[in-house]
Formats: structure tokens, sequence, C-alpha cells
């Protein structure tokens, strides 16, 4: 697939690819910069799950992370279960009751949510993002 954008002075390149004996499917997402100066921008990523593939205490979620930032301006006032604006290393994130939450298993206190940015580890070379339902075997 591959989009112009030129309100936006960028294109996206993305190569999905599936390969039949693998449970797996890979991206490769190209930015190119269509100005003929440096341009200044965010990239967001992100997949939408829920239940039941996502339940409380039944999911393991696995990424090569290295350092994390929770959230800057909170989540959701009596919601969250991470303190704002902290540097963690993955997976150990600042809970807002002291101590650290696993983040490798973000759904373990039903009823609180967090957001937090995480940098993965620039020595592998495939980043990715692996979720394991264990009692459906998903």
């Amino acid at each position: 697939m591959r989009v112009r954008l030129p309100v936006a002075r960028l294109g996206l390149d993305r190569e999905i690819t599936i390969c039949g004996d693998e449970p797996v499917v890979y991206f490769k997402e190209t930015v190119t910069n269509l100005a003929k100066a440096d341009h200044f921008f965010h990239w967001t990523q992100h997949v939408t799950l829920g239940p039941p593939f996502l339940a409380a205490n039944e999911v393991t979620v696995s990424l090569p992370g290295a350092q994390g930032m929770t959230f800057p301006h909170g989540y959701d006032e009596g919601k969250a279960l991470l303190r704002s604006a902290e540097s963690f290393t993955w997976p150990d994130a600042p809970k807002n009751t002291g101590g650290t939450a696993d983040l490798s298993r973000p759904l373990s206190r039903e009823g609180l949510g967090l957001v937090a940015g995480v940098l993965l580890d620039a020595k592998t070379d495939v980043g990715f993002i692996a979720a394991v339902n264990h009692r459906l075997n998903l």
C-alpha cells in the first residue's frame, strides 16, 4: 500500500506479508519526508483488541522493550494504574499506589487502565508485540 499526503508533506509505504507456515503478520513501513527541509512530526501506532481475547489475568504481552514513559497527563481520574510522566525500564512501570506494575501482564487490575510509550531495544532486528491468551491457547 502507498499513500502520499501533500498537506502533511509525507509519504507512507506499507508492505504486509503473511507467511503460510507462521502465525505472524509482518509489517514493513517507510515514511518519507516530501518537503525540501526537515519536517517534525509524531508517529503513533496501536492495535485495539478486547474481550474475550484480552481478558484479565489470562494474557501476557511480549515485546523487545527497553525504556518507557508513562502518559504525562494521567489516564482517567481515579482509574489510572500508573503514575503520570514517569520513566521506567520495560516491563516494570511505576504504579499510582507505589511499587511497580508488570506491563507484560497489563490487565492484572480490573477497572484500571494505562497509557505508556515504550522504546524498542535498538539491538533487535525486528520490532514486534505479541499477546498470548493462556486460557484460550491463542
